[in-house]
């Protein structure tokens, strides 16, 4: 990225004007954009270890599931490795996407459809992420059928083998929610006090 090219994107006379300010705006902006793209890599990278460490699961509980079966046939022992492991099925290609969504990511393009575009991916709630709902669904099912070990499942046992998926659940918001916030959000303000100044 170059002054010239901020020029040409924006067409903004208020830029224009002066060198001086033009040349603080693209150093202010091309420092954003290494932030965004030191965070991209950052987000692939936990993208892809999470996705392996799924599928090494899947794997584990595929042979969990088989030895079960194997040794109890006719009960139910083995319905909740079957279950969790189709629920890493189904995120598996929401993962997926979002690895594929980083690569595919440009970030020579116009300022104002940069933030817009950074904007939609940061945000700390996406409609997007209801993808993950069906494993969240088939875990809690499957972590009832694991706990109860072939017994007949109960309100109790039902309740009981949520408790561990609960915290984790809870666990797993605050942190990321802390990471969006310590991450995520600055770059987010900085970019919209980039947008602001241009609109100004």
């Amino acid at each position: 990225m170059n002054i010239d090219d901020f020029k040409n994107s924006f067409q903004s006379l208020s830029y224009n004007s002066d060198e001086n300010m033009s040349v603080d705006f693209t150093r202010k902006v091309e420092g954003v954009v290494e932030k965004v793209r030191k965070e991209d890599k950052r987000d692939k990278t936990l993208l892809v270890a999470v996705s392996i460490m799924l599928i090494g699961i899947g794997i584990l509980y595929t042979i969990g599931g088989i030895v079960k079966y194997l040794d109890n046939p006719e009960g139910n022992g083995s319905w909740g490795y079957a279950i969790y492991v189709l629920g890493i099925i189904t995120v598996i290609p929401y993962l997926i996407y979002k690895i594929r969504q980083i690569n595919h990511t440009c970030y020579d393009i116009p300022v104002v459809k940069f933030i817009a575009n950074v904007e939609k991916r940061y945000a700390l709630f996406q409609l997007e992420q209801l993808f993950i709902l069906p494993f969240l669904v088939m875990a809690s099912i499957a972590v009832c059928y694991i706990f109860a070990d072939g017994k007949p499942l109960t309100i109790q046992s039902i309740l009981t083998a949520q408790i561990p998926l609960i915290i984790g659940l809870t666990v797993g918001l605050i942190i990321g929610v802390s990471l969006w916030y310590r991450r995520k959000k600055p770059i987010l303000d900085e970019l919209r006090s980039i947008r602001k100044s241009m609109e100004g």
